[in-house]
């Protein structure tokens, strides 16, 4: 089996959730770590056992062992990024939102089909077990025809400061967690067969906990432990991380092509653009949206 050498390009917390998973996939190794803080990327390497640390992610992908990167930055610097790595001819996964507004989605593909390497969208719901088994169900017919469908995503906050700066990150919690809905509606409903099930990625694969005090950890998107929380276990796996790795690795091992691409990055950004003009107008805004806005935010505060 051929090894997949993968290069991270950020070192905060979601670049700990990749390296984990990468970890679990035969035949893939992590050689490297980029991050434009020194000590994050020394850091970062130290702790995980990577062999190479860089500021530039540019260095990083000269390296010519180097198969695939992971992108885990803030989400004006996707583009900038993904067409440097295919310009290196690199493939790239890029963590969601795919970037700032359809022009940058655009280059993206581009670059990506022009250097002909993989443009992978990461998106985790598409891999959570929960989740797979019921689109099984979807499409073998057992709900009937599917007329509705909700998701809903609980957060105490973002990870990082950047976050909260709406020129990077281009909107708020549509761009940040409603990006995960609409990419799992439209893989979901991608069949031609739709009922009723009801799925929550936390019971059943968590400890429903009380606790008076408080304790060190429970969920990634809990930031408190006392009262009420699910304490979970394998949490990795059952979001589906470790899975995506794992089916993005082998399509560039076996060049196959993947299940989440650029294309439908850019669908769900389009989808994401659409909501804010829908935000600013009242009205319903009906898909194919197009747009030249620079962030969906501009729409809805213009």
């Amino acid at each position: 089996m051929k090894t997949i050498h993968v290069g991270l390009v950020g070192s905060q917390f979601i670049s700990s959730i990749h390296f984990e998973a990468l970890c679990s996939v035969p035949g893939a190794e992590v050689i490297a770590v980029t991050s434009a803080t020194e000590a994050h990327a020394k850091a970062f390497s130290e702790r995980h056992g990577i062999k190479q640390h860089f500021t530039d992610f540019r260095k990083m992908y000269e390296m010519p062992e180097l198969d695939l990167v992971v992108l885990g930055l803030p989400n004006d610097l996707h583009c900038e990024a993904t067409v440097a790595a295919a310009a290196a001819g690199k493939h790239v996964v890029c963590e969601k939102p795919l970037c700032l507004n359809l022009a940058e989605a655009d280059r993206m593909i581009e670059a990506c089909k022009k250097a002909k390497v993989k443009l992978m969208y990461a998106e985790e719901l598409c891999f959570t077990p929960k989740y797979v088994r019921l689109k099984q169900l979807i499409d073998e017919g057992a709900l009937g025809t599917i007329h509705l469908v909700k998701q809903a995503e609980k957060h105490d906050g973002p990870h990082a400061g950047w976050f909260w700066n709406v020129e990077r990150s281009g909107g708020g919690v549509t761009m940040d967690m409603g990006c995960h809905a609409i990419e799992f509606f439209r893989w979901l409903l991608g069949g031609n067969k739709g009922g009723k099930a009801r799925v929550q990625s936390l019971r059943g694969n968590a400890i429903h906990t009380y606790s008076k005090r408080g304790y060190g950890y429970a969920v990634e998107k809990a930031g408190a432990t006392q009262g009420w929380s699910f304490t979970i276990y394998e949490e990795a796996w059952n979001y589906g991380f470790p899975q995506e790795m794992v089916h993005f690795v082998s399509c560039v091992r076996d060049d196959k092509p993947p299940l989440c691409t650029g294309e439908d990055g850019k669908a769900v950004l389009e989808a994401i653009f659409a909501a804010y003009a829908s935000a600013k107008s009242g009205q319903r805004i009906s898909l194919p949206f197009k747009t030249d806005a620079k962030r969906p935010i501009d729409l809805w505060r213009s």
